[in-house]
């Protein structure tokens, strides 16, 4: 048995999204694909929220959840296509979920190749990654330039995963200073790369 979601005016999710994907027809009604969005908004959003709580740190569910959101408003006029709606919003929350956790890694992965080599060949990405990519690392190591040098140089070495195997990288100090160190320094350089990327 296939249970159906309906507003009070008796329409279905499909329909609801129907009305959302149409409001870039002429003559659509843009105030009725409001109202049919914040419907299917109220229906899921707890929902996608749980979901997204079990698959991401809790500090990055909130900017996912409304990202998500975002993305459905911008490409439903293109990207749904009369299915079920439900399957959709969830396959474009994994699909942003997994993105997101991409980038994650190659902002980790900059960090590590901020010697003379670099991990991933750019021939082997597509231009517009490649141009991303160069972005960031430029924004890095301008943002790296900023922080003191032993908070930079911890931040190699935490990045090489080396921080905790020994006393930070020869530098004199013990374990634990290199821990809170390499902390302070991580919080110090994501607040100099948000106003650098913002």
């Amino acid at each position: 048995m296939t249970i159906i979601a309906r507003d009070e005016a008796g329409l279905t999710d499909e329909e609801l999204a129907g009305v959302v994907a149409g409001r870039r027809k002429p003559h659509a009604d843009e105030q009725g694909a409001t109202a049919a969005f914040e419907e299917l908004y109220d229906r899921y959003a707890s929902r996608l929220l749980a979901y997204l709580s079990a698959r991401r740190s809790l500090g990055d569910v909130e900017d996912l959840h409304q990202a998500v959101w975002m993305r459905v408003w911008d490409r439903m006029p293109v990207k749904f296509e009369n299915g079920r709606f439900v399957h959709w919003l969830f396959r474009t929350a994994r699909n942003l979920a997994i993105d997101k956790a991409r980038a994650a890694r190659t902002s980790r992965g900059a960090v590590q190749s901020l010697g003379n080599q670099d991990p991933i060949d750019p021939r082997q990405m597509n231009p517009d990654e490649s141009l991303l990519r160069a972005e960031r690392l430029e924004a890095l190591n301008k943002a790296l330039e900023r922080l003191k040098q032993n908070e930079a140089d911890v931040l190699r070495t935490w990045a090489a995963g080396e921080l905790y195997d020994r006393d930070a990288s020869g530098a004199g100090i013990t374990v634990k200073r290199a821990y809170n160190l390499a902390h302070r320094a991580k919080l110090k350089l994501r607040e100099v790369l948000r106003k650098a990327l913002e």
